[in-house]
């Protein structure tokens, strides 16, 4: 088929092949699905007859013959696919995420201006220290940022370890584990890794 029709647009289209073939198997040499309709004149009526794809019911267009031409409709272009996210969307930008630990205790960080780091973080603990029950409540803020990469952080300190990962653009999980040296004698005050959640308020 020479001449076929650009997607929504007309076009005068000729077969070159067979005789006697089928309309829509000739229209269906310009690709899957790529012709609406066609019509075509009987030059010995003066009558037209067409062609509507998935409508043989209504279409009446005779087999076509070598350099036979029709007025063929393209289809229309698909719409183009919505993107779909690979992963949830990243966090607030200059946001603060409040929440508590598995030990039902504070746990509060900043996301920085840019979206790209943590700039403080803020949270209460308890844990041992040579057996006895200690506690605290820890605030540090970052002379730099401690950098976001996909959607999480990890932030390995000399008192503790923090991790996390925002699983929305309001909302953040992650594990804590306190190891603070006591300055005088090992061990310091320590516990088990803990879990937490925290959200913008």
């Amino acid at each position: 088929m020479h001449n076929c029709p650009p997607a929504g647009k007309w076009s005068i289209a000729v077969w070159e092949g067979d005789t006697s073939t089928a309309a829509a198997d000739a229209l269906a040499a310009c690709g899957a699905d790529a012709v609406a309709a066609a019509y075509s004149l009987d030059s010995a009526t003066g009558g037209w007859s067409r062609w509507f794809a998935g409508k043989p019911d209504v279409s009446n267009l005779a087999p076509l013959n070598d350099m036979q031409g029709v007025l063929a409709l393209g289809a229309a272009a698909s719409p183009a696919p919505t993107p779909t996210p690979s992963g949830p969307p990243g966090p607030s930008y200059g946001a603060t995420y409040t929440g508590q630990t598995s030990q039902g205790l504070l746990m509060e960080f900043d996301v920085a201006a840019d979206g790209l780091g943590i700039e403080r973080v803020k949270f209460g603990f308890e844990g041992l220290l040579n057996g006895e029950p200690c506690q605290g409540l820890m605030n540090m803020t970052f002379g730099q940022a401690q950098t976001i990469v996909d959607n999480a952080f990890a932030i390995n300190d000399t008192d503790y370890t923090l991790t996390g990962r925002f699983d929305s653009a309001t909302t953040a999980v992650g594990e804590l584990q306190v190891h603070i040296p006591d300055r005088w004698a090992d061990p310091g005050c320590s516990g088990d890794p803990l879990t937490w959640a925290a959200s913008v308020q």
